[in-house]
């Protein structure tokens, strides 16, 4: 649970090996693609803030801030904003292409919220009107369907993360 939405900058979606093993929460393989689309932090009251829908094919979101593939310890990760697969009234979304084939593999996407100023200091957001965050995602196909992924939203003084499951071949919004 969230409980610092004053300081946010950064929200990670991360494929990890050890996650996708049979020992874990998921079965998935350890290299697929999977779609996001529709990050938006947002109340129960309907109210909310795009972070991104993808549909400028730009490495800017919708909040200034910047969305990257990172990757660690013989893992690899690539995003490409795609028009083949939409969520629907949306023209693109964010193609993401993952393989964390090796034993200690991390791969996945970053969005900074807000970016940097002028001095490299980082751009925090105060979303405390705020309470969840959503977004849809689904898997390509069956045999590249991670099974799940972790989704992380830093603020200055903390990270917090959750472990997203169910992933199907159809949108679903978490």
């Amino acid at each position: 649970s969230i409980t610092d939405w004053t300081k946010i900058y950064e929200l990670t979606i991360v494929f990890e090996n050890y996650a996708l093993s049979p020992q874990w929460a998921g079965n998935g393989p350890r290299s697929g693609t999977i779609y996001i689309d529709n990050l938006a932090v947002t109340t129960s009251s309907m109210s909310y803030v795009r972070l991104d829908h993808y549909p400028d094919k730009w490495d800017i979101n919708s909040v200034g801030g910047l969305t990257s593939p990172i990757y660690g310890g013989g893992g690899m990760c690539n995003k490409f904003s795609v028009t083949d697969h939409p969520t629907e009234g949306y023209a693109r979304s964010l193609k993401t292409i993952y393989n964390v084939s090796a034993e200690n593999a991390w791969a996945g996407i970053r969005g900074t919220v807000g970016g940097f100023d002028i001095y490299s200091n980082r751009v925090v957001h105060d979303f405390s009107a705020y309470n969840q965050m959503t977004f849809y995602t689904k898997a390509e196909s069956d045999s590249q369907n991670p099974g799940n992924m972790k989704v992380e939203l830093s603020s200055s003084t903390t990270a917090y993360y959750k472990w997203i499951s169910g992933i199907t071949t159809s949108w679903q919004k978490y």
